[in-house]
C-alpha cells in the first residue's frame, strides 16, 4: 500500500507540472493543473492529499522545491496553496486571476516570453498522508514529491 501511494503520489505531481508548464500564462492555469492531479491521483485513497502548492521555480529560494514560505503561503512568495476541497469547491470560472482561490501567482502573469535569456520554471508540490493499516508502526507518515518544469514558451 505505501509503495503504490509513493508511485501514485509521484505520478500526480509529474503530470501536475507537465500541466502547468503546457498552461502557461492561461489565467486557469492553476485549475488545468488540479484537473491533472486529480485524474492521476485516482487510486490514492480519499483524503490523501493534504496539499498542492504550485510554485515559482525560478526564484533562487523555490529552485530546489518550495520554501519554508511559500509552503506556510506567505504572501509574496509567488507561490499558491490548494486543498482537495478547493477542486470540488471551485469550479474553473472561479480561477480568473481574482484573488480567490489563487492569490499570490494568478496564471495571467506567470512570465511565457520567448524572448526571455532565463527560463521560467515551475514547480508543483504534494504532500500526502499514508495511513498505516496495523497502526504497529504509528499511525502513517507523510509522502511529498515535487516536480519542477519549464514554462511551455508562448506568443502571449
Amino acid at each position: 500500500m505505501l509503495f503504490r501511494n509513493y508511485l501514485g503520489v509521484s505520478a500526480a505531481v509529474k503530470d501536475g507540472a507537465r500541466a502547468a508548464a503546457i498552461a502557461a500564462n492561461l489565467p486557469q492555469a492553476d485549475w488545468t493543473t488540479l484537473q491533472a492531479i486529480e485524474r492521476t491521483a485516482q487510486p490514492l485513497p480519499d483524503g490523501a492529499i493534504q496539499r498542492i502548492v504550485i510554485f515559482d521555480a525560478s526564484l533562487p529560494q523555490n529552485a530546489n522545491g518550495p520554501s519554508a514560505a511559500c509552503l506556510n503561503s506567505v504572501p509574496g512568495t509567488h507561490c499558491n496553496s490548494y486543498v482537495t476541497s478547493d477542486w470540488e469547491t471551485y469550479d474553473a470560472d472561479k480561477f480568473e486571476c481574482n484573488g480567490v482561490p489563487d492569490p499570490d501567482w494568478c496564471g495571467a502573469d506567470r512570465d511565457s516570453a520567448f524572448s526571455d535569456p532565463t527560463p521560467a520554471l515551475i514547480g508543483v508540490y504534494i504532500e500526502v498522508r499514508h495511513a498505516y493499516i496495523t497502526g504497529l508502526f504509528g499511525d502513517g507518515l507523510t509522502i511529498d514529491e515535487t516536480a519542477i518544469f519549464r514554462i511551455e514558451p508562448t506568443t502571449r
